[in-house]
C-alpha cells in the first residue's frame, strides 16, 4: 500500500529504505550543485521559478525543525531540461531523504519513527 506524507502542503510518497541504500543517497547529495546558478550558466526563468518555490518551500520546513542536523535544497542531477532536487535531515539519529523531480516527490526514510515526525510538519 503506497504511503504519502504531506509536508508543509506538499505531497511526498513516504519510501522504507534499508540504511544501506540511505548511505547512498547521502553519498549522492555530497555531490551537488548549491543552486540553479551554479547547475546552469543560463537557467530558463521556469527552471529559476521553479527552484525559487521549492527554495522558498524549504525554508518554511525547516523554520519548525529542530532536529540534529539537516542540509541544506540542493540539485543533485540536471541536464538541459530537468533537474532534481535533494535535502537530507536526520530526526532523533534516523536519516531521512527529501528526493523531489519532476514527476515524483519522495522521502526516503529508515524507521516508522521518522515517518509519524515527518507527518507532524
Amino acid at each position: 500500500m503506497k504511503k504519502d506524507a504531506l509536508i508543509k502542503g506538499r505531497y511526498f510518497e513516504i519510501i522504507n529504505s534499508s540504511d544501506k541504500y540511505s548511505s547512498l543517497l547521502f553519498t549522492r547529495i555530497n555531490h551537488y550543485y548549491d543552486d540553479i546558478y551554479d547547475a546552469y550558466t543560463k537557467p530558463s526563468q521556469d527552471k529559476v521559478d521553479i527552484y525559487k518555490d521549492w527554495s522558498i518551500w524549504w525554508e518554511q520546513v525547516t523554520k519548525e525543525l529542530k532536529y540534529n542536523e539537516m542540509l541544506s535544497l540542493k540539485i543533485i542531477s540536471r541536464n538541459a531540461n530537468v533537474f532534481s532536487l535533494c535535502a537530507w535531515l536526520s530526526i532523533e539519529n534516523y536519516t531521512c531523504i527529501l528526493y523531489i523531480t519532476k514527476n515524483h516527490n519522495r522521502v526516503y526514510v529508515t524507521t516508522k519513527y521518522a515517518v509519524n515526525e515527518l507527518k507532524r510538519l
